[in-house]
């Protein structure tokens, strides 16, 4: 799988969202579209130029579909998403093992969310791993099994498809805020703006608390999550991919959850 392959499928899978079942528990399926503007794109090579292009042809364009599973009873949260690339996405990304799996667990420590253990398995690329032990404050980072980045824990980290539910089921933040999150490669920082707005899903105007990031370098990713207020409910995702490849990916939730309550 090419660089850009793998950039493309470690965006589709970004973040989980989810709506509530009975209880603690929820799934969810949902639709994730992309665009391209091959102006703001600074390919490294042929391949990744024509790639881009093509894309920006397409305008917007299905890039697949998530599907999520997961819960939160008391302070344990559980996370599993498998998502598939279109058939779009694969006419520009020839690669047919399209398939993304991800799989986290955490607890809720002074009001935050915060991952134990991450595994991230997309395409054909190797199975990336993070694990962090609170008592002895360490994480430790895996690729394949051998170990790439261990340290002290010194954030409370919470992986990149879990990052959505940061306050899921408790109040939405009233200011701006900073995360640490891990994508299964390294542990980065993000600092948030928030501010109340609307959204329409299914035809009903719903209140949200829209949060945005500011990234530090072109080649870290714009996060923007749009929060039901009442639940913390993510309802909306969208990321803008590094300058490399001009591309913002939009996730949207199908339909309206009911207000999420913890078990």
């Amino acid at each position: 799988m090419t660089s850009s392959a793998r950039a493309a499928i470690g965006v589709l899978a970004l973040s989980g969202i989810a709506v509530a079942a009975q209880g603690a528990e929820f799934t969810a399926s949902y639709m994730v579209f992309m665009v391209v503007d091959a102006s703001k794109a600074t390919p490294q090579n042929p391949a990744e130029r024509a790639m881009i292009e093509g894309a920006a042809m397409l305008g917007s364009f299905e890039v697949g579909t998530i599907k999520d599973s997961g819960s939160l009873a008391g302070n344990v949260f559980k996370l599993k998403s498998v998502g598939t690339g279109s058939r779009a996405l694969k006419t520009i990304i020839t690669d047919d093992r399209m398939e993304i799996t991800r799989s986290s667990e955490g607890e809720i420590r002074k009001g935050t969310l915060v991952t134990l253990r991450f595994s991230d398995k997309r395409g054909s690329t190797a199975l990336l791993t993070y694990s962090a032990d609170i008592g002895k404050k360490r994480y430790e980072i895996r690729r394949a099994g051998e170990v790439t980045e261990t340290g002290p824990l010194r954030y409370a980290t919470v992986d990149i498809a879990s990052l959505p539910y940061l306050y899921l089921g408790r109040p939405a933040p009233s200011g701006p805020f900073s995360v640490a999150y891990t994508d299964g490669k390294s542990v980065k920082l993000a600092g948030f703006r928030v501010a109340a707005g609307s959204l329409t899903v299914d035809g009903r105007k719903v209140a949200v608390t829209h949060l945005t990031s500011a990234p530090r370098e072109a080649r870290e990713p714009k996060i923007e999550i749009w929060l039901r207020t009442e639940d913390s409910f993510p309802l909306r995702v969208r990321v803008g991919v590094s300058a490399q490849y001009g591309a913002v990916v939009d996730q949207k939730i199908k339909t309206l959850p009911p207000i999420f309550k913890a078990g």
